[in-house]
């Protein structure tokens, strides 16, 4: 069986970058549902307002459900089309879609249009579609795509130019998925399934094989008669967290254990403390996120 430890093993380059400042930084997201959960709630603002007392916009949202980082280059994004004033943003946060249907050399493009500018381009690697037979193998693919992507980039890097880095939430994925001590959710599922959603049919539910866990506590799975999936949004927290504390090197023993106080799908602080560990754990090895850690402090 291949496992899937591509990132992990490979640490990559220790990138040297500058820091955002969240008082002076933007950013614009060019995505799909992948990045829509950055925007759908108060997810990153309250994370950033709990950690910083700032109550700063964090990323402006240019998204297109299912598209490709190829499809955005050239059809038309509503309200804001990325690529068209990417120089107005100091920093470029994108994403493929989850199915890979345009390749890593792709990603290039988007890098030089942010450089020509004066900008930052960031890579973040959603979490797998988890509907394949060989998931190991499926891993291993998608994280080497996102490897090939970052790599290709800054192999044309101009001197002086901000390299691109890796928000690589699709390893925070994997990593709770192997790890036999991951928290119990009591609902019959692993917490690496519970960090999905779920689909609701007329004789019961399956997991989403996709989207993150934004919660709905009222649905019963019939097979158990149980809450099912979408008790918690336990993904919703992991992705946040994940992108808050790479883009703007917050610490993630700042972040919060939950999300906003009155959001109807929130999470047990037990899970937010594993979540964060997750990230303190991935980031501070990881070279290519490109993260100043130095600082940071384990949960």
């Amino acid at each position: 069986m291949i496992r899937a430890t591509v990132i992990c093993s490979d640490q990559g380059p220790s990138l040297n970058t500058r820091m955002a400042n969240l008082l002076t930084t933007t950013a614009i997201g060019s995505g799909n549902s992948g990045m829509d959960v950055l925007f759908g709630n108060e997810g990153m603002r309250y994370m950033i307002r709990f950690a910083l007392g700032t109550n700063a916009v964090p990323i402006v949202k240019s998204t297109q459900p299912g598209s490709s980082w190829l499809q955005r280059k050239v059809s038309v994004i509503s309200p804001v089309n990325a690529w068209d004033v990417v120089g107005n943003y100091e920093v470029l946060l994108i994403v493929n879609n989850g199915r890979l249907d345009a390749g890593p050399q792709e990603a290039v493009g988007w890098a030089q249009k942010a450089w020509a500018a004066g900008r930052e381009m960031v890579i973040m690697s959603t979490q797998y579609y988890r509907d394949y037979a060989d998931l190991d193998a499926r891993i291993a693919v998608v994280d080497k795509h996102h490897i090939d992507a970052q790599d290709l980039c800054n192999a044309v890097r101009p001197n002086g130019a901000k390299p691109v880095r890796l928000i690589p939430i699709g390893h925070l994925f994997n990593r709770a998925r192997l790890d036999p001590n991951a928290p119990d959710m009591g609902n019959g599922y692993s917490y690496f399934n519970n960090l999905y959603g779920h689909k609701e049919f007329t004789l019961g539910m399956t997991i989403d094989p996709f989207h993150v866990n934004a919660g709905d506590p009222d649905v019963i799975d019939s097979n158990t008669g149980k809450p099912g999936l979408g008790v918690s949004g336990t993904g919703l927290h992991l992705v946040n967290a994940a992108v808050t504390c790479h883009l703007y090197g917050i610490s993630p023993h700042l972040m919060p254990l939950t999300l906003e106080p009155g959001f109807k799908f929130n999470i047990d602080p037990a899970h937010g403390r594993y979540n964060l560990r997750l990230i303190y754990d991935v980031f501070t090895k990881m070279g290519r996120a490109g993260v100043d850690t130095t600082a940071w402090v384990r949960p």
